[in-house]
């Protein structure tokens, strides 16, 4: 069920539930794509809201195996064009950070923190950091499902923690 444009709580119905499905793949096939050409490796998510990879060819029972190796390049990403057309009926993504995306690191603040945010902001100026945090808040960031934060950063100087 998608909401309307004006949010309320009634559920979009025939043409005009096609047309935002539509839009909602159209937009997702677009950032995937997207932080493919910025290096990262992208994989389909499971449906079920465990946020785990959706499994893949020799992944083992729950998917794990399987994702271990893709997320450390053991075993190879499927071609893109596998990800367009799982992308036709999933809903969404997932970003591997680490090697396989040329060092790339997350750094979350769950939504039941996000109260925090302006004492992170103060803490950093008090420490001489300002100039580094308001670089760091103002990169590459998404709002979570909790409301919650995750930023996303790349490392020069050796492999991610």
């Amino acid at each position: 069920m998608f909401p309307t444009p004006n949010h309320n709580d009634r559920p979009l119905e025939g043409a005009r539930a096609s047309a935002a499905k539509t839009d909602f793949r159209e937009n997702l096939l677009r950032l995937a794509a997207q932080w493919k050409v910025a290096g990262c490796a992208v994989h389909p998510v499971k449906t079920d809201g465990s946020k785990m990879p959706l499994s893949v060819l020799g992944a083992g029972k729950d998917g794990r195996a399987g994702w271990k190796k893709l997320s450390t390049g053991e075993h190879p990403l499927p071609p893109f064009s596998w990800l367009q057309n799982v992308l036709r009926s999933n809903t969404g993504i997932g970003i591997f950070c680490g090697a396989v995306s040329g060092n790339l690191e997350m750094v979350e603040l769950e939504g039941r923190a996000v109260h925090l945010l302006e004492q992170l902001r103060a803490t950093a100026e008090h420490r001489g950091l300002l100039e580094l945090w308001e670089r760091f808040d103002a990169g590459c960031s998404e709002l979570t499902p909790s409301g919650g934060i995750h930023w996303y950063s790349r490392t020069t100087d050796g492999p991610t923690l």
